[in-house]
Parts: structure tokens; C-alpha cells; sequence
């Protein structure tokens, strides 16, 4: 009886509240608005009624709306509809920064890529991406992905029900139970066969830059400061790229450079794949490109600290190079020194191919170790040492000044010329000379050196 009672007056509040919906319907229609926009909106506002969007008991009473315009009711139910619910703005927050990549009937997997999505999905975990402060989430996700597997059957207090595994660049990977245990490959075999097959994307990983996070693919065009990509998965970069302050690309696989590029302060491109440089590249200070297969530099190139081409297949040095530290060309074929060449700090040319130098002006130390030098040019300026060990020479010039030290040891001279001065020590050990000159100024030690009796 109570039952049948109950239906009858919810069937009567039916009745009455459809016959409210025609009245506003029918003086809607008396306004000039066209039928089917009337049914429009008043069908979209009851739907906003059964779904509870509408909070305030006045604004959900029809009667009240047909006292109105209709514009007003039509601009307050698209209101509404551009709103998000609570569940909404939830089902956002899931989505926002977590990508489902695979599922089955036992395992989720999600890609995260936001802080956000990984307090969510990592709830009651002790990971510490998940870490409120987000510090630890930023730091890591530079050069790793985040996947989350998130269990259908395991219990919730099961330290498997959610399971972490982050990967570098790499492509090392680790994995991690819920209580931040760090997981063996006996504990992977519990689990991963029960996994679905899922992509897992290469990982360019993040540098900052200004203060700001970019993946390696997205980098932008003007640096104000420093670019450190050092031991980076970076392959190229973008056209007319500006860096204010030194360009780190070290131990990279970047194989060739933009054109137009500027950079700053030093350029180092040390074990990389490069083979050449763009002739309008410009450098601040230092380059350093060590252990490439590079063979030349461009004409005109200037550089206000350190070249550094040791160990490189380079063969030859632009007219007019000027070098305003040190220039190294240790271990490398090169042959022959530009006349024009101006170094301001040392020079090294330890084994190499050098037979002879031009008049140079070095303004820090001279390296000639082990090679086949046999003979040193009048007007050559040494500021600091010279090293002349292990090599064929046979007899300085007349007049030599060296500013340092020289090191004379194991060579076949047998003899100093006249006014040779040297400000610091004179090593003459494994040589031939007996006697030196008397006009020999040497400001500091003379080492190795056996008069004839």
C-alpha cells in the first residue's frame, strides 16, 4: 500500500513538473523564440537539474525562469555547461600528465609526466617523485621517464599492488615496489610476465635553461647564461641558436652544428662526432674540440682563450689565426704553423709531424717534445718554457731568449750559442755539450751538464 502510494505521487510531481516545463514553453513562444531552441535549452537544463549542477533551489524551479527572458535562462544553462564538476575537474587532474599506455585484465600502465599525476597515481606510496615539494620529481625527470603499474586484483596494502619503474637515457631502468624498495630481477619475475606489452618512449631527458625546465628536442633559440648538455642524448640544435654564456656539448652525438651560431663565452665540442664548423660560427672565448675527427677550422675564426685540438685529425691552420691563450695540437698529423700565427699563451706541438717553425711570438710555453724538429727559426719568441726533449735538434739560434725554462734533455746539440738567456732553469741531461759559452745568462738552475776535464 505505502508503495503504491508512492508511486502515485511521484507519477503526480511528474505530471506537475512537465506541465511547469510547457507553460515556460508556451510563453517562451510568445516572446518570438523558435520552438526548437526552446526545446533545446530547456532539455540541456533539466539534464544540469538530474546531474545536480544546479545548487540553489531557487534557480532550479522552472516557474521561475518563465518570469524571465529566455536569453537569461540560455546564458545561465551555457554557463553551466562550460563549467567543470568536481568530478570533472578529478577526472582532468587523472589525465593531466599520465598517459594509459597499456591495460589487461590485471595490470594498468601509465606514462607520468607531471608532478601532479605522480602524487596521484603514486598515492599511498613512498616514492619520492611523490614528494609534495616536487623537488625530487623535478630533478629526476631531467634524464628519466616515469611508468606506473597500478594492479586490478592485488591488495591495496600489497607493496606490489603499485609498482614505479623509471628509465634513463641511457635506456637503463629500475624498478620499485610501493614501499620504495628497489626491486631484483627475482622480484620483476613475480610480476612481469603479467604485464601488457606497452612503448616505451626514448628518453631525450630536460635541461635547465635560465631557470627554466626544455626537453632536449625543444630547446629555444636565445640562452641568456649557459648551455651545459654535457653527456646529453642531444643531436642537434636549433638554427641560429644564441648562447650568452659558454655552450657545453662534451661527449655528445651531435654531429654538426647550426649555422649561424653564436656563442658567448667557450664552445667545448670535446668527443663528439664532429667533422667540420660553420663558417660563420662565432665564439666568445675558449674552443675546445679534442678527440673529434675535425681536420680544419674556418678562416677568420678568433679566439680570445684556449683552441684546443689535441687529438684530432687536424691537418693544417688558417692564415692569420690569432690564439689568445693556449693553442694544443698535441698528437695530432698537422705538418706546419701558419708565418702569421699569434699565440698568447702556450703552444704545444708534442707528437707531432712539425719539421720546422715560422717566426713565432709565443707568449706562454713552447712544447716540441718528440717531434722531428731539427732547427728553431731566429725570431723565435718564447715567453715562457721551451721544450725541446726527445726531439733532433742540433742548434739554436744566435741571441735565443727564452722567458722560462728549456729543457734540452735527450737531444743531439752539442753546443750553445752565443747570448743565450734564459730567465729560469737550463736541463742540458743525456746531451753531448761540455762547454758552455761565457756570455750564457741562466737565471736558474743548470742540471745534466758535465764539463770536459
Amino acid at each position: 500500500m505505502v508503495n503504491l502510494r508512492y508511486l502515485v505521487i511521484s507519477a503526480l510531481c511528474k505530471c506537475i513538473i512537465e506541465a511547469d516545463f510547457k507553460s515556460v514553453e508556451k510563453k517562451f513562444l510568445d516572446q518570438g523564440i523558435e520552438k526548437d531552441l526552446i526545446k533545446q535549452v530547456l532539455n540541456d537544463f533539466k539534464e544540469l537539474k538530474n546531474k545536480h549542477r544546479i545548487k540553489k533551489s531557487e534557480e532550479k524551479n522552472i516557474d521561475r525562469w518563465g518570469k524571465k527572458d529566455f536569453q537569461e535562462l540560455k546564458d545561465f544553462v551555457h554557463g553551466l555547461q562550460k563549467s567543470k564538476s568536481k568530478t570533472e575537474e578529478t577526472k582532468i587532474k587523472k589525465s593531466d600528465g599520465a598517459e594509459l599506455r597499456a591495460e589487461n585484465d590485471l595490470w594498468l600502465v601509465y606514462k607520468i609526466t607531471s608532478h601532479e599525476s605522480a602524487c596521484f597515481y603514486g598515492s599511498k606510496t613512498k616514492w619520492c617523485i611523490t614528494e609534495k615539494d616536487g623537488k625530487n620529481f623535478s630533478t629526476y625527470s631531467e634524464s628519466n621517464n616515469f611508468y606506473f603499474f597500478i594492479s586490478k586484483t592485488r591488495d591495496s596494502k600489497d607493496p606490489l599492488a603499485k609498482i614505479a619503474m623509471n628509465i634513463n637515457t641511457k635506456g637503463d631502468s629500475e624498478w620499485w615496489d610501493a614501499s620504495d624498495k628497489k626491486l631484483t630481477s627475482k622480484d620483476l619475475a613475480k610480476f612481469k610476465k603479467e604485464l601488457p606489452n606497452f612503448k616505451i618512449d626514448k628518453v631525450l631527458g630536460k635541461v635547465e635553461i635560465d631557470g627554466k625546465l626544455y626537453a632536449l628536442d625543444n630547446l629555444p633559440s636565445n640562452v641568456k647564461g649557459d648551455l651545459d648538455l654535457e653527456d646529453t642524448s642531444i643531436t642537434s640544435l636549433p638554427d641560429g641558436l644564441k648562447v650568452g654564456g659558454s655552450l657545453n656539448l662534451k661527449n655528445t652525438a651531435i654531429t654538426s652544428l647550426p649555422d649561424g651560431l653564436q656563442v658567448g663565452g667557450s664552445l667545448n665540442l670535446s668527443e663528439t662526432k664532429i667533422t667540420s664548423l660553420p663558417n660563420d660560427l662565432k665564439v666568445g672565448y675558449s674552443l675546445f674540440l679534442s678527440y673529434t675527427a675535425i681536420t680544419s677550422i674556418p678562416d677568420g675564426l678568433i679566439i680570445r682563450g684556449n683552441l684546443s685540438l689535441n687529438d684530432t685529425k687536424i691537418t693544417s691552420l688558417p692564415e692569420g689565426l690569432s690564439v689568445g691563450d693556449y693553442l694544443d695540437l698535441s698528437r695530432t698529423p698537422i705538418t706546419s704553423i701558419p708565418k702569421d700565427l699569434k699565440v698568447g699563451g702556450n703552444l704545444y706541438l708534442m707528437d707531432t709531424k712539425i719539421t720546422s717553425l715560422p717566426g713565432l711570438s709565443v707568449g706562454g710555453n713552447l712544447y716540441l717534445r718528440n717531434t722531428k724538429i731539427t732547427s728553431l727559426p731566429k725570431d723565435l719568441k718564447v715567453e715562457g718554457d721551451l721544450d725541446l726533449r726527445d726531439t733532433k735538434i742540433t742548434s739554436l739560434s744566435e741571441g735565443l731568449r727564452v722567458g722560462g725554462s728549456l729543457d734540452l734533455r735527450n737531444t743531439k746539440i752539442t753546443s750553445l750559442p752565443k747570448g743565450l738567456r734564459v730567465w729560469r732553469d737550463l736541463y742540458l741531461e743525456g746531451t753531448q755539450i761540455t762547454s758552455l759559452p761565457k756570455d750564457l745568462s741562466v737565471g736558474g738552475r743548470i742540471t745534466g751538464f758535465k764539463e770536459k776535464s
